[in-house]
């Protein structure tokens, strides 16, 4: 039997997009499963930091991405109860000199959308949509796919199998070491603010709409920032809570999300009561799970390391993972094995710190009196040059090299 050439790629979301055209570009063929009719992504916005942002312009969606995305000029802090800054991370034109890449705010749609449309023209890619991966397995000949459609299973071969079916991922769960998400415990509200007026109203209840405002109070937080060509504000809060279900569908009343808000400052409670929210249970994936099968399967994105957001680093990991995959195939190009242990062995390390980043994010922001009067202190006296400082490793760092 001929080893298969072709490379299987599960879920068409923004990892799954981000791995297909990569390896696409590369040469090498790809057949893209998505378990929906016509794949969408649902949610709000997304913050696409430098290490991110410049892998994609790399693919050439540059133009694209600068015309539907925001780029704040600073992330701004700002503890409870007041609505100004204790101190600002500037970005802007600061950042992209800095990281020679910019740091962008975007509507999650508009990515997938961008995405979608490179990927449906690359000649290289095969789409089958209403298919989903229902197991996976190795062998010497390569990777084993049984794939559920419209006409019941069939079997699939490929070079590799990559799983881009996210948090709650079949393919991990077939694995050696895959472990099932858990629950975190934390809850995020996600609305967005939409109108010619979202922007003016965003600001009126003391929201900076030039840059992404993270709003801090003893066990909340609020982040809000613009999405860009008219696309409204986002706005996201994160409270400790049961889990809602999976799914964008909870819809949760506007008084419990004001009441949350409202502990961080009473206008903003007033803003969230006038306010469609849903909530979303937080779920990780054990950072023990296995990343590949070095026998031909692959975890990119949510399905190999699905965090909590308090890093803002979801989808730049995710894209991140694409492109070093990519090149660890490149390099290995006559030996998978070794190139999916590289590929785990340089993912671990740096998902560890993302992961390590957000945990301090979320002690730091959530922090009670007085260790919230101590950061306070210390926040106020660093330069924001110092505080870029902090995270030169995190957006300075360049996954396709």
């Amino acid at each position: 039997m001929e080893p298969p050439r072709s490379i299987i790629v599960a879920g068409a979301g923004i990892a799954g997009l981000t791995t297909s055209l990569i390896l696409a570009r590369q040469g090498r063929p790809v057949t893209l499963l998505e378990r929906f009719d016509e794949p969408t992504e649902v949610g709000a916005g997304l913050q696409l930091s430098p290490n991110a942002s410049r892998i994609l312009f790399r693919l050439g969606l540059e133009k694209q991405l600068r015309e539907q995305s925001h780029q704040p000029d600073a992330i701004r802090l700002v503890a409870a109860p007041s609505v100004k800054a204790i101190t600002e991370l500037p970005l802007g034109a600061m950042a992209e000199k800095r990281w020679g890449a910019p740091y962008l705010t975007i509507h999650r749609a508009r990515l997938h959308s961008i995405l979608w449309n490179a990927v449906k023209n690359e000649p290289q890619i095969s789409i089958e949509t209403s298919r989903a991966v229902v197991d996976a397995s190795c062998d010497a000949v390569g990777a084993r796919a049984v794939i559920d459609g419209p006409s019941g299973e069939e079997e699939r071969w490929g070079h590799l199998i990559v799983g881009a079916d996210g948090v709650r991922s079949v393919i991990r769960m077939r694995m050696r070491g895959g472990l099932p998400p858990r629950f975190t415990g934390e809850i995020a509200f996600r609305a967005l603010l939409r109108g010619e007026d979202a922007l003016a109203k965003a600001s009126r209840f003391g929201i900076d709409t030039r840059c992404v405002s993270a709003f801090l109070a003893p066990s909340v937080h609020l982040v809000a920032y613009p999405l860009g060509e008219g696309q409204g504000v986002n706005l996201v809060a994160n409270i400790a809570g049961e889990d809602p279900g999976p799914g964008w569908s909870e819809e949760l009343s506007s008084d419990v999300a004001r009441k949350a808000i409202s502990r961080i400052a009473p206008g903003l409670g007033k803003l969230a009561g006038e306010t469609e929210w849903l909530a979303w249970g937080l779920h990780a994936v054990p950072p023990r799970t296995a990343f590949i099968d070095p026998g031909g399967i692959a975890l990119v994105g949510d399905a190999a390391h699905a965090m909590t957001p308090f890093a803002a680093q979801g989808a730049a990991m995710a894209i991140e993972d694409a492109a070093v995959l990519a090149r660890c195939l490149q390099t290995w190009r006559d030996d998978r094995r070794a190139a999916l242990l590289q590929y785990e062995a340089e993912r671990r390390p740096r998902i560890a710190r993302a992961r390590r980043r957000g945990a301090f994010n979320h002690f730091v922001w959530h922090a009670r009196f007085p260790v919230s009067l101590g950061r306070n202190m210390v926040l106020r006296t660093r330069s924001g040059e110092s505080l870029l400082n902090d995270l030169d490793w995190l957006y300075g760092y360049d996954a396709g090299r």
